[in-house]
């Protein structure tokens, strides 16, 4: 399986229990691939609009808060909402008696209702995130939830460890053992690599200089040698 097919299989868990959650509960397997190609792609271009973002504001591709509220911006995700231009040509307004820059906020707080509202409930309840009214989230707590694919390794693994899995993205990295050659003057490829190299050296240090080569051409006649020769 190619990284891409790898990362579009662990995108698909993800489509699918968000179409639950807005009320699709049958998909085609075409229709779900175009979902999750779309979604995968939609990242993408948060992802490195934000890390490009930020490399123009500070010199550092890790993004701020602000840094990722451009790249919503850009991508189209905070509607309806100002460009910097039009926000500029507001001017300044006044808030708590102190005048600062306008700042149009109707696309940000759009998103976070839709992040934290009604419509989202279904999702958070699925990612283990649900909470009555009036309770908060625990940030702390969020490390303790396990997510579906440690589920699933723990329920494909019988064996009890993750031996099956190193070497893969789903596992630990498998170690670089050392391959011997057997039947040769060497044991390893760099004891081979390091002898060709010396082979090599020696030939050049050792071979003659050819005739054609610029060491055999006589030295260029002087203006002090023909006067000396006449």
């Amino acid at each position: 399986m190619s990284s891409t097919n790898f990362q579009n299989a662990l995108m698909r868990p993800a489509i699918l229990q968000i179409l639950r959650a807005a009320g699709f509960h049958n998909s085609s397997t075409a229709a779900l691939d175009v979902m999750t190609d779309l979604a995968i792609r939609y990242l993408l271009l948060l992802a490195s609009s934000a890390a490009q973002i930020a490399f123009n504001n500070h010199q550092d591709y890790i993004p701020t808060i602000q840094d990722v509220r451009m790249a919503l911006l850009e991508a189209g995700a905070l509607r309806p909402q100002m460009s910097v231009l039009e926000e500029r040509a507001k001017g300044e307004v006044e808030v708590d008696g102190q005048s600062v820059p306008y700042e149009d906020m109707r696309g940000v707080e759009g998103f976070l209702n839709w992040a934290t509202g009604p419509s989202n409930r279904e999702i958070r309840r699925i990612a283990g995130l649900a909470v009555g009214p009036g309770d908060v989230v625990d940030v702390g707590l969020l490390d303790d939830h396990e997510d579906y694919v440690t589920a699933l390794k723990k329920k494909n693994n019988t064996i009890g460890d993750d031996s099956r899995y190193q070497g893969t993205t789903l596992g630990k990295e498998a170690e670089q053992a050392t391959v011997p050659i057997v039947g040769g003057p060497v044991g390893s490829i760099h004891e081979w690599y390091s002898l060709l190299r010396s082979r090599a050296v020696s030939v050049q240090l050792s071979s003659p200089s050819s005739p054609g080569s610029l060491s055999s051409v006589p030295a260029t006649p002087t203006m002090d040698d023909a006067f000396s020769n006449g």
